[in-house]
């Protein structure tokens, strides 16, 4: 979340992410367009519309099940392609990550590890997010591109997405496979 804090606030232009919430309440799930202005001791994640000019939520960090960008967010867009393509572990320039490493439980661990097989296949995957009720005309992307610490990067298609969620693998209840083809390999 700092990178993306970081992000936002050197880039020309605002790149605007939808926040999820894992838990109930008035704020609308997911909060559509805002820019995240403070991580404040690792506890609470303060953000706004691009339209306001100060800071006017703040939520408790855990309560962040993750977040979605699309392509017309360039810099966090690109950033999370290279998180994605990278081979070294997913890091935070914060000292949240640094003292406090992920400790997914093991049955957090065991979907992040069910979630890798569905993407090894190519498969699709309908995410179940704690706190958020998915309407079925708008879901949420189901290509699984990565899983990394404790984290799962989701696209709206396999190969070139151009919208990309990431989720905490402990704010993920399930998923399901949906009757598909699976792809053929190609060689």
């Amino acid at each position: 979340m700092n990178s993306v804090r970081q992000l936002q606030a050197t880039a020309t232009v605002s790149n605007p992410i939808d926040l999820f919430f894992s838990v109930s309440s008035t704020l609308s799930n997911p909060a559509t367009g805002q820019i995240i202005t403070n991580v404040v001791d690792c506890s609470t994640v303060s953000f706004r519309s691009p339209a306001t000019a100060v800071p006017n939520t703040r939520v408790q960090l855990c309560d962040v099940a993750g977040f979605c960008v699309a392509n017309t967010s360039p810099d966090v867009f690109q950033f999370l392609l290279d998180q994605i393509n990278a081979t070294a572990p997913v890091t935070e320039d914060d000292d949240c990550s640094k003292n406090q490493p992920c400790i997914c439980p093991s049955c957090a661990e065991g979907i992040g590890q069910e979630l890798m097989c569905a993407a090894s296949f190519g498969l699709q995957v309908n995410i179940f997010i704690r706190g958020l009720v998915t309407n079925p005309t708008t879901p949420l992307p189901n290509y699984v591109l990565a899983v990394r610490d404790c984290l799962v990067f989701l696209g709206n298609a396999p190969i070139n997405p151009t919208e990309i969620c990431v989720f905490s693998l402990c704010a993920i209840t399930g998923f399901t496979v949906p009757p598909q083809t699976i792809p053929a390999p190609t060689i």
